[in-house]
This record gives structure tokens, sequence and C-alpha cells, in this order.
């Protein structure tokens, strides 16, 4: 009878135990979901049926912040505000490289796409960009390898600036061009946005490119002479 007490006993006291351990975790469990939720940002939209710019699609106004000769004419925030006003959110930068097929970047040109991006950013617009080397048929083109050099000096500023683009125009050779046509869907948190790795990628196999985050949507588009 004493070992049956002291078996009974034992197993009064582990239950406690148990029952103390439960209640241990749910208060944890309870504070953990406070912390996290004190933590997240609410937003709540209103409804509204007024027309708005929509920054990633619709009508846009073009643009040649380096033209001919290498002629700087920079984008300003009052003429992209303008636009804005007008229903457009999106501006197609033509950077014509003619000046630069036989040799590398300037400083100046990577210092243009920043200060452009930064304007475009600035005024709330996204940038269709777009590289070519000639504006006119039976122009010539830079060599394949200024070409990939090129391409290798423009992504750093490019790929820091993603929050800003939302499309690139390819390729970079000929003035009548099949132009493959991709969409960039950057994280909106200011810390992830120029990481492409948290940019929104598409289901479908075969669209997503790590390395840019941009979605290849396999379609093109033609331009001839410069005109879409």
């Amino acid at each position: 009878m004493h070992v049956i007490s002291r078996s009974r006993h034992s197993a009064r006291w582990m239950a406690g135990c148990l029952i103390l351990l439960g209640l241990l975790l749910a208060v944890s469990g309870v504070i953990e979901h406070h912390a996290a939720a004190s933590e997240q940002q609410i937003i709540t939209y209103r409804a509204s049926a007024e027309n708005f710019p929509n920054p990633e699609r619709g009508v846009y106004i073009q643009r040649s912040p380096i033209w001919r000769n290498g002629e700087r004419i920079p984008l300003t925030r009052s003429d992209l505000l303008r636009a804005r006003s007008q229903g457009m959110a999106m501006v197609r930068t033509y950077y014509l490289l003619e000046p630069y097929r036989n040799q590398s970047l300037p400083q100046s040109v990577i210092d243009y796409l920043q200060a452009d991006f930064a304007t475009a950013r600035e005024a709330g617009v996204k940038i269709v960009l777009r590289f070519a080397y000639n504006f006119g048929i039976g122009e010539p083109d830079a060599p394949l390898e200024r070409v990939l050099q090129h391409i290798d000096q423009v992504t750093p500023v490019i790929r820091s600036n993603t929050d800003v683009i939302a499309f690139k125009a390819q390729p970079y050779i000929g003035c009548a061009n099949a132009l493959e046509v991709l969409l960039n869907l950057p994280d909106p948190a200011p810390t992830l946005n120029t990481r492409p790795e948290y940019g929104i990628r598409l289901a479908n196999e075969g669209m997503w490119e790590p390395s840019t985050g941009y979605n290849r949507l396999l379609a093109t588009v033609t331009v001839r002479n410069g005109v879409l």
C-alpha cells in the first residue's frame, strides 16, 4: 500500500508538471504572436472610381537622354510630372550609344543612367529601358565584343535601380528589331526591391531570370527605325 501511494503521488506530480509546461508554452506562443502582430503594418485602401496612372502599363512618353553624337538630354522631374498629370506613368528612354561603338563606356554614361533613374523615382514613373548604337537603317552597329562589354558596364546600375524599370527592351543591336518583352515586379520593401531574388516571379516555366529578377513574357515587339 505504501508503494502504491508513492506511485499515485508521482503520477500526480508528473501530471502537474505537464500542465505547467503546457501553460508556459501557451503563454510563450501568445507573447510571440503579439510581438509578430506588433511588427505588421496594416494598410487600408479606400474604394475609388477615379482613373489613375498605372506605373507598369498603358501609354508612355518617349525621351532620348543620350542622343546623336552623345548629346545629353537628361530626364526632368517637371516633364515626367506633366506626363503623370496626363495619365502616363511610363517613359521609354532611348540611350543612343553611337559614340561608343568602338570604345568602353565612360563613367559619365553610368552617371547619366543613375541620374535619370533617380529623377524617374522622384517623379513616380517607371522606365522602359532601351539602348542602341544607331537610329537609322543601314547605320553601323558595335561589334559583339563591345556590346558584351557595355552590358557588363551597365548591369550594376540597372540592378540597383530595378524598382523604377518597368521593362528592358532588347537587343542592343540594329534599328529594326524584334524586341523581347520582360516584366519587372520587385519587392516593394525598400530594403529588398534591389535584390532580384525577392522579386515577384510568374509561375510559368522558363519565364524567370534569377540573375535579374525579370519575368520573360515570351512575347516580342518590332521596332523599325526607332518606332514601335
